[in-house]
């Protein structure tokens, strides 16, 4: 695990769904919590055993599933859910793919 410090959060039609409660038979989360599921920040803390990234890295990700909270300012994110953010884009236009960019996916190459 490491800590991010959140930059910026995408927000997407899940969220909205969830805070309207319509996910709420089928998501464990229980209240309170934090919305969010796509971020684009910086990397503040690494745990002991992760091995590709360091502090200051910009880092973008979709935490994995059942784990949200990218609206608060800062997160813990498994390493395998990470990436380094591309340089040419900016914390908002990263935190803006995960999510949509993983439903495109599998929508083209694992449905499509």
């Amino acid at each position: 695990m490491k800590a991010d410090e959140v930059y910026a959060a995408g927000i997407n039609l899940l969220d909205s769904k969830i805070r309207k409660g319509e996910f709420k038979l089928f998501l464990p989360y229980k209240t309170p919590f934090i919305l969010g599921h796509d971020l684009a920040g910086i990397i503040t803390k690494v745990g002991a055993q992760v091995q590709k990234f360091q502090v200051g890295d910009h880092v973008y990700a979709r935490p994995a599933d059942h784990r949200i909270g990218t609206f608060a300012e800062f997160i813990a994110v498994n390493e395998a859910d990470l990436a380094i953010k591309p340089a040419e884009l900016t914390m908002e236009e990263a935190a803006s793919i995960p999510l949509v960019g993983l439903t495109a996916w599998q929508a083209l190459i694992e449905k499509g």
